[in-house]
């Protein structure tokens, strides 16, 4: 909300279609047939890294402006910290549901 003056919510809209487009692409990547998956590869990559990097960036720098003191470091690496999470936990949820 702070680079963008949006709302509150439309803060939420954006950070939850940032972390969809990441499982998205995790899915698509996973279900695709052998050789569209071959073909997809650099794009699915390239995917991934750009939103894992730009959404740890936003968390760290919007977590890190409500904090003060020592809590500053802990918080940036909270906010680093969850885009992996959520990548990681869509790789768990889509291995489990995935009859590969």
């Amino acid at each position: 909300m702070a680079i963008t003056s949006c709302g509150w919510w439309e803060g939420i809209l954006l950070a939850i279609g940032i972390d969809l487009g990441l499982v998205v692409t995790e899915c698509a990547a996973i279900v695709a047939s052998p050789a569209v998956a071959k073909s997809i590869r650099f794009y699915v990559w390239a995917m991934i890294t750009s939103t894992l990097a730009l959404s740890a960036g936003l968390n760290s720098w919007a977590f890190a402006q409500h904090s003060q003191g020592v809590m500053v470091y802990a918080s940036c690496a909270f906010g680093f910290f969850i885009p992996l999470m959520v990548f990681g936990l869509s790789k768990v949820a889509i291995a489990l549901t995935s009859r590969h």
